[in-house]
């Protein structure tokens, strides 16, 4: 009997990952011994004869080590650059969905209201003001003409623009609570 290795050692040894061994496994592509352990020399010929040629020819290649120092730290200094860039659209994305979070929870505790509806409401709000304001002279035409005295004539003005004003800051105090 050859040597039993774990699924481990054997990717190790044949130069394929711990998954790509587990995959063979489950797909009956090689088998294992009854303790879990694997026959190097029997899955190798296994592996050999029924996993796709691509990775026959994987496994068969060694592979290749750099050697020159300076390509190794290129390497590493490229490898830092990627982590530092994920590292920050990671911090980013999770920055907005933190802002979009809270807006959402902002929304749905109504401290924050449509545009549409504040809008809508103004409009409403304003134009019952226009309407108040345009229907004055025709209330106070007559009485108006009939007052000779201009202090009496400013009192009556003045009184009735205060109490459509008054209306006006009642009605917003309202549509605000």
């Amino acid at each position: 009997m050859s040597e039993t290795c774990t699924q481990a050692e054997f990717a190790r040894r044949r130069g394929v990952s711990k998954q790509a061994v587990n995959f063979a496994l489950k797909r009956g592509l090689i088998t294992a011994e009854p303790d879990g352990r694997l026959d190097f020399d029997k899955c190798t010929a296994e592996w050999d004869a029924r996993s796709h040629s691509r990775a026959v020819k994987a496994a068969r290649t060694p592979k290749l080590r750099v050697v020159g120092a300076r390509v190794r730290e290129e390497s590493i200094n490229k490898q830092r650059e990627w982590t530092e860039k994920a590292t920050e659209a990671r911090a980013r994305k999770e920055m907005v969905d933190a802002q979009r979070s809270e807006m959402k929870l902002q929304v749905e505790s109504a401290a924050y209201v449509e545009r549409r509806q504040v809008e809508k409401d103004a409009f409403e709000v304003f134009r019952a003001l226009r309407d108040s304001l345009l229907s004055l002279p025709d209330r106070l035409a007559a009485q108006v003409a009939a007052q000779r005295d201009v202090a009496d004539v400013h009192y009556t003005l003045d009184a009735e623009i205060r109490a459509v004003l008054a209306n006006f800051a009642d009605k917003v105090a309202e549509e605000v609570a």
